[in-house]
Order: structure tokens, then sequence, then C-alpha cells
């Protein structure tokens, strides 16, 4: 074989090698077409809105969660917290059940956690967007406790009148030090003192025995005033035991905030600017999704718009799904979840393996309906 045919095949290999290893990257399949869960204006209710999902430990059932307003669509609105359950991987729901109402007041902004030691499915929610509490089901959501007001644990001095869990899911941790532990992600006006300025800012509510007790860690720092803000976030852990926090970026919309921890979510860095991803001021969910290496990919699902500024909803469209292989050090743009208006959104794995993504869209505004959409994960 001459010099010149031995490079070229060579070449050749190097070039198939490198397709056949981009071709590795899990593919996505939709299943069927999206599922419409909640509509406004029925039932009572003007609108529903905040997707909150999980799967119970023994997969049999997964659970959707999401506030009903009455009267109206603003965040003060009589808000009530319900639920629907599938028990055939996300195929067919349950009508709709309330877990908890309190009268005319605001009950809102859920964030649920599965406690996979015990099975318990802790559901955190603020009570007219200032009070804190939470309720448990140890029965995958047939029942629900009697919720608890915790804002006097989890509520310190620096703490300003607004309070908010998630919106969406929490986590446990599944590494090192800090695992079995469960995370709520939370948002908060704080006070500015002598080291930090103050505003709205990002953190954790945690607890290492199953839920006894639940304390609220450090929030994000601030370098300086009028910096990136922490707002509305979701956490996910990352392959080496970090832990990765996306954040709501109100005040500058050139890239999605994120932030750091490396102590199991008592403190956090900075907030960080991820200018590879859109920043449309809205919600986004990320989820861990395992592989057969053991190793984990990160899935991140949000609108694809960037928004001109804090209050600019014209960007809450084309919810987009995005895989990073890195522990989210890069991301890959896989799957057009919804075109057209659409905004916050949840995800779950179901039982048999495939992921749930739950999601406000609608024809006319971002959050017309609340919809289901499956897809399945091959490697």
């Amino acid at each position: 074989m001459n010099t010149h045919l031995f490079r070229s095949l060579i070449a050749l290999c190097l070039v198939a090698f490198i397709a056949g290893s981009l071709d590795a990257a899990p593919k996505f399949q939709a299943l069927g077409t999206p599922q419409k869960l909640f509509e406004k204006g029925t039932d009572g209710y003007f609108i529903y809105k905040i997707p909150c999902m999980v799967t119970t430990r023994d997969g049999k059932h997964t659970l959707a969660i999401a506030e009903g307003r009455i009267g109206s669509a603003a965040d003060q609105a009589t808000t009530n917290i319900l639920m629907r359950r599938s028990s055939d991987n996300g195929v067919t729901w349950s009508k709709p059940q309330l877990i908890h109402a309190a009268g005319e007041k605001t009950v809102g902004n859920p964030c649920v956690v599965l406690d996979g030691e015990t099975g318990a499915i802790w559901l955190f929610f603020c009570v007219q967007n200032h009070e804190v509490w939470a309720t448990s089901s140890n029965d995958n959501g047939g029942t629900w406790g009697t919720p608890a007001n915790l804002s006097s644990t989890l509520r310190d001095e620096r703490h300003g009148k607004f309070y908010a869990t998630g919106p969406g899911r929490g986590i446990q941790l599944t590494k090192g030090k800090y695992k079995g532990r469960l995370l709520i992600p939370a948002y908060a006006a704080i006070k500015a003192d002598d080291r930090f300025p103050g505003g709205s800012k990002s953190f954790a509510i945690y607890s290492d025995d199953h839920g006894k007790t639940w304390t609220a860690g450090k929030t994000t720092e601030a370098e300086t005033a009028g910096g990136p803000d922490g707002n509305e976030c979701m956490i996910t852990e990352l392959n080496d035991g970090r832990l990765y926090m996306t954040i709501r970026n109100n005040m500058n919309t050139q890239g999605r905030g994120y932030a750091l921890s490396e102590d199991g979510g008592e403190s956090w860095s900075v907030v960080h600017i991820d200018r590879r991803l859109p920043e449309p001021v809205n919600q986004v969910s990320i989820i861990p999704y395992p592989l057969k290496s053991g190793k984990f990919i990160q899935i991140y699902v949000s609108p694809s718009g960037i928004a001109k500024g804090r209050k600019d909803k014209s960007a809450r469209r084309d919810l987009t799904l995005w895989i990073s292989e890195d522990d989210c050090a890069t991301w890959k743009k896989t799957s057009m979840v919804q075109r057209g208006p659409s905004a916050y959104s949840d995800m779950a794995i179901f039982g048999d393996g495939t992921l749930g993504i739950f999601y406000e869209a609608g024809p006319t505004r971002f959050d017309d309906a609340l919809y289901i959409r499956r897809y399945k994960i091959t490697e």
C-alpha cells in the first residue's frame, strides 16, 4: 500500500471515529403530541400556572402539581395548589386534586422534592408571597399531611418581605459528604449589609434529617451593586458532586445566570453569566439523566428568546431542550419542545425511563394551558 493511500485511510478512520463519537450523544424521540393537563377558564380557575413535577420512589406514579389562580392571573390572586397523578408513565392522568387552599390567600410557588431513602414527597409553597410552608406525603401523593408554617426558622434579619420557593423541583444529593441531603431552591429580597449589596438573591433550603428540620443556607453573592441578581432558580448535582444553580437573571439579559456550590448548597458563588444560553427573563428547568456509563448528562429546558429588559415577556416562546455532557460547561440544542408562546417548565423521569416535560404554553399566550410532553431517550 502506498504512503498516500495509507494516510487517506487513516484520515477517513479518524473522521468516522469522531463522527461516531459525536453521534453517540443521547437522542430524544417525542412520544405523541403534547397533552393538555390544565386549561385556563376551567373548573372555576381563571388560569393555571407554575408547573411542578416529581416521580415517586417506586416509579409507579408521577405527580404534576400547579397553581390554580382565581379571578385573575396576578401573582397576588387567590391561589390554590392542585395536582394530577399518572400511574402509567404519563399516558393518562387522574382528575385534579386539591392539595392546599387558604381562603382568599395566595398559596403558590410550589416546589417538590422526593426523599429517595424514605419515599416521602415534600412539597414547599409560599402563602401571601412571604410565608414559607411545607407539607409531605407518605403514600405517593394520595394524601398530604397538615401543612406547617416554617417561616420562623427559615427567615432571618436579612430577609425582606418577599420570599419564594423554587418554583419547580428540588433535589436529593447522591454523592459524597452530603449524600442524602434534601434541597429546595428559593429566592428572597435581601437587605444590604457591610459586605454585599441588597437585592433579590437565590439560596437553598436544606435538610439532613429527612425533613424533620430545615435550614436556609447562604445566598448567592453579588460582586457589585447592579450586577446579576438571584431570582427563580433550580439546582442540579454534577458528576463531581458540585451543585449548579440556574438562575433567572433580571438585571443582565445577555446570558443566563448561574452559581456553583461546593458545600452541598450551604453557600454559593457569585452569580456568573453564561452567554451561550438565552435569558428570556423566565424560570427554566434542569434535570440530570443517567447514562449506561454511570455518568449523568444535564437536560435543560427554556424558552429560546432573549428578553429586551426585565418586563419584556415577548421572549417567552419556542420552548427548547438543550443537553450538556460536560457538567454544564457547554450546551447543545437538541429538540424544539413547543413552538410559539411558552414559558415555565419542570421535568421528571417516569418509571420506564422516559422524560416528561410539564410546561406552560398556548396558541395566544405563553400560559394559556399546562401541557405534558414525553420523550424516549436512547444512547
